[in-house]
């Protein structure tokens, strides 16, 4: 029996679930919403449709501003 499944159905509905929790982290830290990580089940009908409609929305989408950290150290002055 192999390691891999030999369906493609199947091999492809694995690749999704193994990275929709990825890709909705990456959306949380980019400010986005995180649900939209369901498109990429898009991906079992249509190899990669889903994580182009994911990626897709990444680019279109604006990020939030995040303030500069502040400088760690003291300027000592003479």
């Amino acid at each position: 029996m192999p390691l891999w499944p030999t369906d493609p159905e199947l091999r492809d509905l694995l690749v999704v679930l193994l990275t929709l929790y990825p890709l909705a982290r990456i959306l949380r830290r980019l400010g986005l919403n995180p649900a939209v990580a369901l498109l990429s089940l898009f991906s079992v009908v249509m190899p990669l449709l889903g994580h182009l409609l994911v990626a897709l929305y990444a680019v279109s989408r604006r990020w939030p501003a995040l303030p500069t950290p502040p400088q760690s150290g003291r300027r000592r002055t003479a």
